[in-house]
């Protein structure tokens, strides 16, 4: 079975779908403080959010609806949501652009990849 018919023919257990599916559009904020001392607050608001708390693991979604691509701004931007996630949870989301627009239209960044930048 493939995701959608699977999802909708699948006895979920109580509760299970409302455990991974997150609220869109959360803030994430983090006090940040440079060597200097200078203190900085972070802050960035990720489209959607998935997690299975079962196995520590996460992935975040942004969905981008502009024609024009800009991956490096959107790597950047979920970088930041991953960054701010896991100074939040302890977990170090993937994370996921889905572009509405094109033909091939999403970009998945492992955790590692995010966390090294």
């Amino acid at each position: 079975m493939i995701g959608s018919q699977l999802l909708f023919t699948k006895k979920w257990p109580p509760g299970a779908i409302q455990r991974c599916v997150h609220d869109p559009e959360v803030v994430l904020r983090v006090n940040y403080v440079l060597n200097e001392g200078t203190l900085l607050q972070v802050a960035g608001r990720y489209d959607a959010l998935m997690l299975n708390p079962d196995k520590g693991k996460a992935i975040i979604i942004e969905f981008k609806g502009r024609k024009t691509w800009a991956p490096d701004e959107d790597f950047l931007q979920v970088a930041l949501y991953a960054w701010l996630f896991r100074h939040k949870t302890g977990i170090f989301p993937n994370a996921c652009v889905i572009y509405l627009e094109e033909d091939d239209p999403e970009i998945f960044y492992d955790a590692k990849i995010l966390s090294d930048h």
